[in-house]
């Protein structure tokens, strides 16, 4: 009977803490954020919202922490779905992260008990698929990685050569290079989205053309 009783308990307090942070149990691996070094994800949302989970080392003293929640695409569709919330280990609500610019939500937390938190990042549009990175100001410092220490450098002796008879080389003009992307896209009544990523030169000349079909008048 005892027995019963402490398994009946321990699943009470797991679906308690399930529905507080309002997201289903199988949430796999959480990773633990114990640095300012930014973290980065992806979540695809879907109507019943879908969550990707952090747990926060709050090092307590009154340590001004700032929670910042950049993401990608900020198209207006996906601002109305995209988020975060922080709770305690309780499961109790410690706030909510706000939108302070297009792609940004930020939350500021102090306290002075040094404390465990669990992040949130939620994602209410259904398919709508984002790239984003947490990053916790207040934390302490990542270590630096160590470098070995590089070999000592061989000593080379050179022998200069006899200077070559010039020779006449024809400018040609080179051809800019030319990337094709392609894609297929399903409109919504909301409004439909893809991306394409484009690195380039600031010193280079751009020109982008779209082709489609079917191009219905």
């Amino acid at each position: 009977m005892k027995k019963r009783l402490i398994s009946t308990i321990s699943l009470v307090m797991i679906l308690t803490l399930t529905l507080a942070l309002g997201v289903s149990a199988d949430t796999g691996g959480i990773m633990t954020i114990a640095t300012n070094a930014p973290v980065s994800g992806e979540l695809t949302g879907n109507a019943g919202g879908s969550s990707w989970l952090a747990n926060i080392v709050y090092p307590g003293n009154d340590t001004e922490l700032t929670l910042q929640l950049s993401f990608a695409p900020a198209d207006p569709v996906t601002l109305l779905g995209v988020g975060f919330n922080v709770y305690k280990a309780d499961g109790s609500l410690v706030g909510k992260g706000a939108l302070t610019d297009a792609g940004l939500i930020e939350m500021a937390y102090s306290a002075s008990d040094a404390a465990q938190l669990t992040l949130q990042v939620y994602n209410y549009i259904d398919n709508d698929h984002i790239w984003f990175t947490v990053t916790a100001d207040g934390l302490p410092a990542a270590a630096p990685a160590e470098v070995a220490p590089a070999e000592p450098a061989a000593t080379v002796t050179t022998v200069p050569a006899a200077p070559a008879e010039p020779v006449a080389v024809e400018a040609t003009e080179e051809a800019a290079p030319m990337m094709e992307m392609q894609g297929v896209l399903t409109g919504s009544a909301a409004g439909s989205f893809t991306h394409f990523m484009v690195s380039y030169s600031s010193d280079d000349q751009v020109t982008l053309d779209m082709y489609y079909t079917p191009a219905d008048n």
